[in-house]
């Protein structure tokens, strides 16, 4: 066993080199572990002083029975629903850690040669690994952990533990060049789907474990695991039982059972209640239950006895809450003549009161604190997988082939800039040819604009020209003494030009032009030479009140002045 220590440490050095130039240290002071199973949400709090890591709470939340509140199956569902449980909890965790169930993983152990570059070893694991995974290589999550150092040959069975033959000294100094690893390959899916559920409840997902391996190092933190020999762990749940074997710190045998074993529980609990003070203390379906247990435990012992070079099982611990973890203790150590007990975390751990009650069904999430805080870190973090470097002849084809993107994508642009400039080109061509002939036309639009401004005053002044000019062909002198031309409308009243026979004629004018309802500006009257003789002329400028009415029937000329009647009948000799 001396030899066997000496390697496991050699193996758990390799994995310290390989998280010092892989991973960045963890500085982080709080974190929250968080475990959902088929029944139970289990938070953990811990927090890390220097290399100690005190547990400051474990909560136990029941899942709501009704489908609508949650559905397990979908993240966005669970994630919402773990988000109002922990504000109901008052718990803000700044960083949170999850696990991932014993049955969606693949566990398989390689025997490969040792390299002194861990990264070396990653190209190795995943090389080898990606051959064998049951679907498309691209869709797989691997990680790794050392399990030790020594061994000349490894196998794996269903359980996916790995095991190493050695027979003789010979064959261990012909073997010392093997390094044994144990892979965890999980689907992309699984590792989106806790992404999802975690972005869901407002949570920054720091790290995605393995649940076998959390409860190997909350039973490592809580137990002595370094006496001779191997601790098997069994640890019920409500829809499984998990069987997890370590020797020292570390897991070698792992193997998972659906067992119903929720409804056996419940009944069971209920027929204690009933049943009055000395009788029988199991039901016969948990009999029966415990038993079915019993018996898969016994044949996964003897699967694990049946390795090579595996030590004697030293002891068996049971944890969980389903209420039949000290019936199974009691009958495994009848069945396997080993010793049995209940494993309590809340006492290495300084748990009270609910605390305690809950530490031992929250093994998982405990392991999974515990096993972040530390300086080792997970073991398997599928979030943050351990990756083989790229290869330089993969990252200068890389380069080449982004440079050539790049080269033709700058000239497509170039060829698709000429295309459009061309295009525009022609359009400003057409438009500017379309703006000369438009210029050449801008004296008949301007026109056309004074024209139909003056057919909108028009229409909007409502004046009924006709009419003035019929009012005032009435109070005007006659033709034989005044005539009127160059007539213009406006939204303003009336012009025109009005000549007459004499200054006189035009001088009463205004008065008359007042008399009549128009409001008149000044006139000036000028002596012309006129065709006709009408040797006076002016222009006359009419506003028309909006009161202004036009009565026909009372309009009458002015009278004309005595001398020119007589001067246009002749004077009596």
């Amino acid at each position: 066993m001396t030899d066997e220590r000496s390697e496991r440490g050699g193996g758990q050095k390799v994995l310290r080199r390989w998280a010092s130039m892989v991973r960045m240290p963890n500085r982080r002071q709080e974190l929250t572990a968080i475990d959902l199973d088929g029944e139970k949400l289990r938070i953990v709090q811990c927090v890390t002083r220097g290399r100690r890591v005190l547990v400051k709470r474990v909560v136990a939340e029941p899942l709501p029975t009704s489908g609508d509140v949650l559905d397990l199956k979908d993240p966005e569902s669970t994630g919402t629903w773990i988000a109002s449980v922990l504000s109901r909890l008052k718990i803000r965790p700044k960083s949170v850690v999850m696990g991932v169930p014993r049955g969606q993983v693949i566990l398989k152990p390689l025997n490969l040669p040792a390299v002194d570059d861990p990264s070396e070893l990653a190209s190795m694991v995943h090389y080898q690994v990606s051959k064998e995974v049951p679907f498309d290589p691209e869709d797989a999550i691997i990680d790794f952990t050392v399990q030790q150092l020594g061994g000349s040959e490894s196998r794996a069975d269903d359980s996916g533990v790995s095991r190493v033959a050695a027979t003789n000294d010979d064959d261990r100094r012909a073997s010392e060049a093997r390094i044994e690893v144990l892979t965890a390959t999980v689907k992309r899916d699984v590792v989106d789907f806790y992404q999802k559920e975690a972005d869901a409840a407002g949570l920054k997902l720091q790290g995605l474990g393995l649940r076998s391996y959390a409860n190997v190092r909350c039973l490592d933190w809580c137990e002595d695991t370094s006496e001779d020999g191997s601790i098997v762990l069994v640890f019920l749940r409500p829809d499984e039982v998990i069987i997890d074997v370590l020797v020292g710190s570390t897991l070698t045998f792992s193997r998972a059972n659906s067992v119903r074993l929720r409804e056996v529980a419940v009944s069971h609990e209920e027929g204690v209640e009933k049943r009055p003070e000395g009788s029988e203390t199991d039901s016969v379906g948990a009999t029966v239950v415990i038993d079915s247990v019993a018996k898969e435990v016994a044949r996964s012992l003897r699967v694990y006895e049946g390795m090579e070079r595996r030590g004697a099982i030293a002891k068996v611990l049971v944890a969980g809450d389903t209420g039949l973890e000290w019936l199974t203790a009691t009958v495994l150590a009848d069945r396997l003549d080993l010793p049995c007990s209940l494993l309590n975390p809340a006492t290495k751990l300084n748990l009270s009161g609910d605390d305690a009650e809950n530490a031992s069904a929250a093994i998982a999430a405990l392991g999974l604190a515990i096993g972040t805080s530390d300086r080792d870190g997970l073991p398997f973090d599928f979030l943050n997988p351990k990756r083989p470097p790229a290869r330089r002849g993969e990252a200068s084809r890389r380069k080449v082939l982004i440079a050539a993107c790049v080269i033709a994508a700058f000239i497509g642009a170039l060829a698709v800039r000429a295309s459009v400039l061309g295009r525009k080109a022609e359009e400003h061509q057409i438009l500017q040819s379309q703006i000369d002939s438009l210029k050449q036309r801008e004296a008949e639009f301007k026109k056309l604009r004074i024209d139909a401004k003056n057919a909108r005053d028009w229409i909007a002044g409502d004046r009924k020209w006709l009419k003035h000019w019929s009012y005032l062909s009435a109070v005007l002198p006659p033709c034989t003494d005044v005539y009127a031309d160059n007539i213009t409308t406006s939204s303003r009243g009336l012009r025109f030009s009005l000549h007459a026979r004499s200054g006189e004629i035009l001088a009463g004018l205004d008065e008359v032009l007042r008399e009549a309802g128009y409001r008149v500006s000044p006139m000036a009257i000028t002596p012309s030479e006129d065709k006709y003789g009408y040797g006076f002329r002016t222009t006359v400028e009419l506003a028309v009140p909006s009161s202004m009415k036009i009565d026909l029937s009372r309009a009458q000329p002015p009278e004309r002045p005595a001398d020119d009647m007589s001067s246009e009948t002749g004077d009596a000799p």
